[in-house]
């Protein structure tokens, strides 16, 4: 009984130590790196049962990129580049660096997964190097990118630090205070709610990390991110605009103290139309257009006081059967749909050559269905006193609307070489509808 159960106490032990020996020598220590050097560092911990390294640079270390020298072990290499056994990266403000080692074996392939932490023990400092740009919104937010230039590793410095950057704007003559954030992997601060310090000449901009305190010799002015203003894509492209009610022009960052307005004009008014625009917020504005103003095409510029903002075709109707043009372009593209709807210019063609037009409302279809290369589009009439040309279509599609989602349809078109040369009114001849509106701009033929 006695020889039994020294047996089995026999077995116990062995099983222990067993355990023991594969915790304190793990796989990754056996198979993969054996040490790492940093030049210049004060400090290097390896971990090969986690995967971790952590690195202490001092305060004479100045560079913005850390290189890791790495000693594998026999028949183990990088993965991202298997003939190098040096890592190197930016560190200040950045995210901890994985890299992974990988061994084979015959047939079968191990990997291992490290991470490179970064701790700086310098004092805390950094340069602003862009304007802090105002962006509009229910919560607006005022936006400026930093570059780090000591006191801080990768953010976090080690796998257990909260420690983030903590930003904060003071407006001194206002005694406002606004606490930000850090976007760790673009590298900016960003302020809900800045807008209170827009018009302020006395911004102090400072930051903390742990504790770290910092603050920046520059003094920030709050600019307007570049100006925008749009009206829904629903109501552009797939609806005519109403009279006599009110539309929605989206973007900003828009000022109570500044003058909106938009004009209307083509080619067929002796003058432009003037319609006033309605300030509602840093982000939208509203505008009618009167009863009087006659069904058509127009494009629209909307203005800042005398600054334009941006132009864009719009068909006016309160008639829902009426047709128009809704751009017209002279390039090639595979994807027109990302770049022809602002700003249209004014076309010149010459004999021969090949343009594009695509109608209003959009034609468009599902991607989940096939491509219809014999889809019926308009021909397009080119009109100058008794001179009617009428061009048919080739089908083209734009496979790119609606995060490629759906087809749109176009239709390209030539110019024919016996064409008379002058300045002609463009309108699409849709087989149920008849003509459309013809396009706000003359189509010169040379």
């Amino acid at each position: 009984m006695n020889r039994k159960l020294n047996l089995l106490i026999s077995c116990l032990l062995i099983v222990l130590i067993s355990c023991k020996k594969e915790n304190d020598v793990s796989p990754a220590d056996a198979q993969f790196l054996k040490a790492v050097w940093v030049k210049g560092a004060s400090e290097i911990q390896l971990d090969n049962a986690s995967g971790v390294i952590l690195i202490t640079l001092p305060e004479s270390y100045t560079s913005d990129i850390v290189y890791l020298d790495l000693d594998l072990a026999a028949g183990a290499t990088l993965e991202a580049n298997p003939s190098s056994k040096r890592i190197g990266f930016y560190f200040k403000g950045a995210y901890p660096k994985p890299f992974v080692i990988e061994r084979k074996n015959g047939d079968q392939t191990s990997t291992d997964l490290y991470t490179v932490y970064v701790e700086h023990t310098g004092k805390l400092s950094a340069v602003i190097t862009s304007d802090m740009l105002l962006y509009p919104g229910q919560e607006d937010y005022g936006i400026t990118y930093i570059k780090f230039n000591s006191g801080i590793g990768t953010v976090p410095g080690n796998p257990e630090s909260t420690k983030v950057p903590m930003p904060t704007l003071t407006g001194s003559e206002s005694s406002i205070y606004i606490p930000g954030r850090y976007d760790v992997g673009l590298s900016y601060l960003s302020f809900k709610n800045a807008s209170p310090l827009f018009y302020s000449k006395n911004i102090t901009l400072s930051l903390s990390y742990g504790e770290k305190k910092f603050q920046f010799a520059e003094k920030p002015q709050i600019k307007r991110a570049p100006l925008s203003a749009s009206i829904s894509s629903i109501d552009m492209l797939f609806r005519a605009l109403p009279k006599d009610k009110k539309i929605g022009i989206a973007g900003g960052f828009f000022l109570p103290n500044l003058k909106y307005q938009i004009k209307a004009e083509n080619d067929f008014m002796e003058n432009a139309l003037w319609l006033k625009a309605n300030y509602l917020n840093n982000y939208s504005l509203d505008f009618e257009i009167p009863s009087q103003m006659a069904d058509g095409i127009y494009l629209l510029t909307f203005y800042e006081d005398d600054t334009p903002i941006k132009s864009i075709n719009c068909t006016v109707t309160n008639d829902s059967t009426q047709t128009g043009i809704g751009q017209i372009w002279t390039e090639e593209m595979d994807c027109p749909t990302e770049v022809i709807f602002d700003n249209p210019k004014r076309i010149t063609l010459k004999k021969g050559d090949i343009f594009y037009v695509n109608p209003h409302p959009l034609e468009f279809q599902s991607q989940y269905n096939p491509l219809d290369k014999y889809k019926t589009l308009p021909n397009l009439e080119l009109k100058t006193g008794s001179e009617i040309s009428i061009l048919t279509p080739i089908v083209r599609a734009d496979w790119c609307f609606g995060d490629h989602s759906v087809f749109v349809y176009y239709g390209e078109y030539k110019i024919p070489q016996t064409l008379p040369q002058g300045k002609y009114e463009a309108r699409l001849i849709y087989p149920n509808s008849g003509p459309s509106f013809p396009y706000p701009y003359l189509l010169e033929v040379q």
